[in-house]
């Protein structure tokens, strides 16, 4: 990722590049960009540059790496690593697209029952 914006006003470019250059240095290809500081974060990445660089050997870093699992893309690199042809990696990525679904819907149960254990009445007093 190479760092671009304002002071306090963070952008970054989601690049290929060689290990022994920079991080703000010279680069090979922009495959993507991410806006921590837009409501909500914005992350754009374009699937194909990111396929063709992980086919290549490319090796992303550990924040870049996160945002690859969140969009579901080194999932998708790994089923076409297994040798799986395009129709089953595509019924595998709407299963994993239904799981990630449902995993967000229980966050969000999980969040209100939460909320509502911490709520309590302030001047309720305890009866005698």
């Amino acid at each position: 990722m190479q760092r671009a914006g304002k002071t306090h006003q963070p952008f970054y470019k989601i690049i290929a590049a060689h290990k022994t250059r920079k991080r703000d240095g010279e680069f090979i290809e922009r495959v993507g960009s991410y806006n921590p500081t837009s409501n909500p974060p914005l992350l754009e990445v374009n699937e194909a540059k990111v396929m063709k660089w992980l086919k290549d050997g490319a090796q992303p870093t550990d924040t870049v790496k996160s945002f690859l699992r969140k969009l579901g893309i080194l999932h998708k690199f790994r089923l076409a690593k297994r040798g799986l042809s395009a129709e089953q990696v595509q019924a595998e990525m709407e299963k994993w697209s239904a799981i990630q679904a449902k995993k967000g819907a229980d966050k969000k149960v999980k969040k209100t029952k939460a909320l509502k254990k911490k709520e309590k009445p302030a001047d309720a007093t305890p009866a005698a």
